[in-house]
């Protein structure tokens, strides 16, 4: 994960104050004992809570020279971090992180992001700008007021000025991943009920995502921190009609159900690639009702998140970033009531 330099006068001419992370404990991870459904379930809060509080702390360093995103090593996980504080709050009813967003959201910088944004159309494209989409659909959950909607909007005319000059395509790997661009456009096309970007993505993967011959090789899933198959299926599934999709995923599927966790890791990305894996799989579980991804997904929700060094360790490798997608990995669960309810 790169670090980003902000060009902006304004980011480097005066430093504000560290927003306040929440004191934590970090050695305060529940144990996961059974790879379950129901029993990661009924450790949501203490999940959610020990990741949030991962990403509260790098959310509120200078590490980038940017009047927002300046935590977490880099822009994207900067924006990714503050994303979890919002979700946090969003699944658990808990405030403890709204004074830190309030602090960092200061509507003055973003307005600072946006003309960086602007000025810099290549930047963070199209993975951190989509990143960001998902962040402004979490704040709009929570309530929030209007403060993000000027850079969200821009981000999303940049996605549609860059893919009316190049199409998107199902198989860019990590950083350069559509897939995961355009689910998140679409989910903040929902979350804004805004029907003609619904409709421009559901367009987007009609045209590019489900030819008869595009398949996704198996073998990418053993490289990087995102995981493309998983996440080219999330995307049709989230764009087709039920029926549409599954007769779709019947022809088209690699053998996702075949996976298994990730328990080698030859660089800092493939800590990453059990929750991102996670995310596709409980939406295809769902979709599909086969039961074999449903505990695939439990499988590798607690591979990534035992032991907790995988997430909360060397902060250049993994504790700038690993927690938050861990937070997006753990969403389904606060879907249905804990398990002793």
């Amino acid at each position: 994960m790169l670090a980003a330099v902000c060009v902006l006068a304004a980011c480097t001419s005066e430093m504000k104050e560290a927003p306040t992370p929440v004191a934590h404990e970090a050695a305060a991870a529940p144990v996961v004992q059974a790879p379950t459904f129901e029993s990661l379930k009924a450790q949501r809060n203490e999940m959610a809570q020990a990741l949030a509080a991962q990403a509260s702390m790098c959310a509120a360093r200078f590490d980038a020279a940017h009047p927002v995103f300046h935590g977490c090593y880099d822009w994207h996980s900067a924006v990714h971090g503050v994303w979890t504080l919002a979700a946090y709050e969003k699944r658990t009813g808990d405030t403890r992180h709204r004074a830190q967003l309030d602090a960092l959201l200061a509507p003055s910088d973003l307005a600072a992001e946006l003309a960086d944004i602007r000025a810099r159309p290549e930047f963070e494209m199209p993975y951190g700008r989509a990143w960001f989409l998902r962040l402004a659909a979490e704040w709009r959950g929570l309530g929030g007021d209007a403060r993000l909607d000027p850079l969200a909007r821009e981000i999303v005319r940049s996605f549609r000025a860059a893919y009316a000059k190049t199409a998107p395509t199902p198989f860019m790997e990590e950083y350069a991943n559509d897939s995961w661009a355009l689910i998140n456009i679409l989910h903040y096309a929902r979350a804004t009920n805004d029907r003609p970007l619904q409709a421009y993505v559901v367009q987007q993967v009609r045209a590019h995502f489900i030819g008869a011959d595009q398949r996704c090789d198996l073998a990418v899933e053993q490289r990087g921190f995102l995981s493309v198959c998983a996440t080219w299926a999330w995307l049709v599934a989230e764009a087709l009609p039920r029926e549409e999709f599954r007769a779709w995923y019947a022809r088209w599927n690699p053998g996702l159900e075949t996976l298994t966790p990730v328990t080698s890791f030859n660089n800092a990305h493939d800590y990453g690639r059990n929750f991102s894996r996670a995310w596709g799989l409980h939406q295809l579980a769902e979709a599909t009702g086969d039961q074999r991804l449903a505990a695939s997904y439990a499988a590798h929700v607690a591979a990534g998140y035992t032991p907790a060094s995988q997430w909360n360790g060397d902060y250049d490798r993994v504790g700038h970033w690993v927690a938050q997608f861990g937070t997006l990995a753990i969403g389904p669960l606060f879907d249905a009531p804990p398990a002793d309810q």
